[in-house]
């Protein structure tokens, strides 16, 4: 599913984790925008090391002139290796349908959605559930998310009531980043 060799990280949180409840606080600020923590999701980094020629400031998490905010991106396992390889790209996010089903009519174009909230956002409503055979247990279910950063005043705020949160709308695939995989075991007790 992730090549090895874009699998890393270099990311706040380490880079592999399950983003427990206990000890976290709900939301933080990045790039002058709320971060709601994906609270019970596995995360995985991506390797972003000299990926972008304009540094790293964009991927900062205090708070700083120059950071970009973070969304999050639902969709399902057979797109995995093209984003982590080339982004996200309009033409193969027009064909998630996924993303598109679940879009107000005005909002059903070829541009890139993010939403807001991973838990209630990105997911359950842009994700598609997919099957893996664990290991001494049955076939349990996963869905994939995508943790991007936002490029500041590159996106619309729209409002989708089906979703918590917002959804930002771009037309700039550039303006988009992503630079982690958030993974869940829709088979665990916690349905966070």
């Amino acid at each position: 599913m992730l090549p090895a060799s874009q699998a890393r990280a270099r990311v706040g949180f380490g880079d592999d984790t399950v983003l427990q409840k206990s000890g976290l606080p709900e939301s933080e600020r990045h790039g002058g925008y709320p971060y709601y923590l994906p609270i019970g999701w596995y995360y995985h980094a991506l390797k972003l090391d000299q990926k972008y020629s304009d540094g790293d400031v964009w991927f900062g998490s205090v708070n700083a002139t120059g950071e970009w905010p973070v969304a999050f991106h639902g969709t399902h396992s057979s797109t995995v290796d093209g984003i982590t390889q080339k982004g996200l790209v309009t033409s193969v996010v027009e064909a998630d349908t996924a993303s598109s089903k679940m879009m107000e009519s005005t909002m059903n174009q070829p541009e890139i959605y993010l939403t807001t909230h991973c838990n209630g956002g990105a997911h359950p409503h842009y994700t598609k559930p997919f099957h893996l055979e664990i290991p001494d247990k049955k076939k349990n279910t996963f869905r994939i998310v995508f943790m991007c950063r936002a490029q500041p005043g590159k996106f619309t705020t729209h409002q989708v009531s089906t979703s918590t949160g917002h959804t930002w709308r771009f037309v700039d695939p550039d303006a988009v980043r992503p630079y982690g995989i958030l993974i869940k075991d829709e088979d665990t007790l916690d349905k966070s």
